[in-house]
C-alpha cells in the first residue's frame, strides 16, 4: 500500500489558505470521440476519481454500464452523471467509469486512495 499523503496548506494569491492532493501516478487521458462510450477499468486499491475536461462540451459518465447520450426530456434514475468533478469509486460492484460526450472532448483522471495518491 502507499505511504499517507499530508495534505499541506499553501497560499494562493489572494493570500487564503488552499489544500491540494499530490499528483497522481495513476493518471488516464484520453480524447473522446464524439458519441461513442470509451471504458477505464479502475486502478486496484483507488477509492477516489477525480475528472478534469476540455472545452470540448459536456461529458457524462456512467459508473455501472456502458455510457450513453440521454435522448429524453424525462428525468430517469440510473447511474449516469454530467461532468462529474470528484468521486468515491470504492464501492461494492464498481470497476469501471464509461465515459460519453456529444462532440470530441479531453478528458483526464486521477485516481487517489483515501491516504494519498499510489506512489
Amino acid at each position: 500500500m502507499a505511504n499517507s499523503t499530508q495534505f499541506s496548506a499553501q497560499k494562493d494569491v489572494s493570500g487564503s489558505a488552499v489544500y491540494a492532493p499530490p499528483v497522481s501516478q495513476y493518471i488516464a487521458n484520453v480524447v473522446l470521440s464524439a458519441g461513442v462510450a470509451s471504458d477505464i477499468i479502475i486502478p486496484p486499491q483507488t477509492q477516489i476519481a477525480v475528472f478534469s475536461y476540455g472545452s470540448g462540451g459536456d461529458v457524462w459518465v456512467d459508473f455501472k454500464d456502458t455510457a450513453i447520450l440521454p435522448t429524453t426530456s424525462t428525468f430517469s434514475f440510473g447511474s449516469l452523471i454530467l461532468n462529474p468533478s470528484a468521486r468515491y469509486t470504492a464501492q461494492t460492484g464498481i470497476t469501471k467509469l464509461s465515459l460519453i460526450c456529444p462532440n470530441v472532448n479531453y478528458v483526464s483522471i486521477e485516481f487517489f486512495w483515501v491516504g494519498g495518491a499510489l506512489y
